[in-house]
């Protein structure tokens, strides 16, 4: 592993970022060998959206939210996280991949989305998405 200039986790082929990751690639039967994405990994942690490596750092929703937390108090502290964290929602919002990515996701589950505070089509920590696509 590598620790870019700015402090980010950088996965080198072969090694997994952190102990609950597990690369995808590992070279037997059944691996998901891919030349272009070596370090594909996939997470076994409970809980703590920071642990995942994928710069997604999506705000907890539905059954993850702390009920006994007023909605004001839980957004001000969901936005201190933010910013502390230093999270980006747009990162990839660009990318020909990342629009390959929110396609498909959109086609397959685009109509399941469930009303909530992203009826108005931001899903929050979803790349500043309109439905699953970027705005501009």
């Amino acid at each position: 592993m590598l620790i870019h200039a700015r402090g980010c986790r950088v996965l080198m082929p072969g090694r997994p970022s952190m102990p609950s990751s597990h690369l995808l690639d590992f070279g037997g039967a059944g691996s998901a060998h891919a030349p272009s994405f070596p370090a594909a990994a996939a997470h076994t942690n409970v809980g703590s959206q920071g642990a995942h490596g994928t710069c997604a750092s999506p705000s907890p929703a539905f059954s993850e939210k702390i009920r006994s937390i007023a909605d004001d108090e839980w957004d001000g502290l969901i936005e201190d996280a933010k910013q502390l964290l230093h999270v980006h929602s747009a990162a990839f919002a660009d990318s020909k991949v990342g629009e390959a990515i929110r396609s498909l996701l959109d086609e397959e589950f685009g109509a399941e989305l469930p009303a909530g505070p992203w009826s108005n089509g931001h899903v929050p920590g979803c790349m500043n998405s309109s439905r699953l696509h970027p705005t501009r």
